[in-house]
């Protein structure tokens, strides 16, 4: 793999994406308390090359774009010390995969194929623990998961989007503190019901009934 498409997949894999928050006295400051999820009622947009994508969020998340897509989170400012996040983020984009061999079958699931040529290298994962890859159908697009522990406290779910009609891959990661497993599964539902893709609007509730609940993540090997 190319190392341009390394260096931008890698943002999946949060290992403290954002700066600690900071009391007068220097200390550090870190969450206690779970947040409460409350109702989506912002509206992020971005469009990148030949795709656009349009997800609701909860308006006191607080948002930032990158080259290929945008995080949303409900900590950004003040996640835990040493990359441990303070509650939920979600990165949403498109990862440049021009310069990769990807598979052309048309009888596999395609967001599958391409989330294991893009596993296949060593360099992508790094110490991080990962689960096998499942797939499965959301409004009938080809889609699939792995659950990965990346050994610094934090859990994530990584949901690969095949999109027919610009023949490329949208990438959904969701991250949370281990404490707080549970509640990425709560909330997969709750803040990916109405991503749009190109025009056409995906359900909750199909992702909550076809995803298994609960999501049991693999342990990593520093893990106690």
């Amino acid at each position: 793999m190319k190392m341009i498409v390394i260096i931008c997949i890698l943002l999946m894999m949060i290992t403290g994406c954002a700066p600690s928050s900071e009391s007068d006295d220097g200390a550090r400051v870190i969450a206690t308390q779970p947040p409460t999820l409350t109702t989506t009622t912002d509206i992020v947009t971005l469009t990148i090359e030949d795709i656009t994508l349009t997800l609701p969020y909860p308006k006191e998340w607080e948002t930032y774009t990158t080259e290929y897509g945008v995080v949303l989170a409900e900590y950004l400012g003040s996640v835990a010390t040493e990359g441990q996040l303070g509650g939920i983020l979600i990165h949403l984009f498109v990862p440049p995969l021009a310069e990769m061999d990807l598979p052309v079958s048309q009888d596999d699931n395609r967001a599958m194929s391409i989330l294991r040529e893009i596993l296949s290298h060593p360099n992508y994962v790094g110490t991080a623990t990962v689960s096998d890859l499942r797939p499965f159908l959301w409004d009938g697009l080809d889609c699939a998961y792995y659950l990965m522990d990346n050994g610094e406290g934090n859990l994530t779910i990584v949901i690969g989007i095949f999109d027919a009609t610009s023949n490329k891959l949208v990438t959904v990661s969701m991250s949370a503190p281990q404490d707080q497993q549970e509640r990425i599964r709560t909330a997969l539902p709750i803040l990916l019901d109405d991503l749009v893709i190109n025009n056409q609007q995906l359900s909750g509730m199909v992702l909550d009934a076809v995803l298994p609940n609960p999501l049991i993540f693999p342990r990593h090997t520093r893990a106690s």
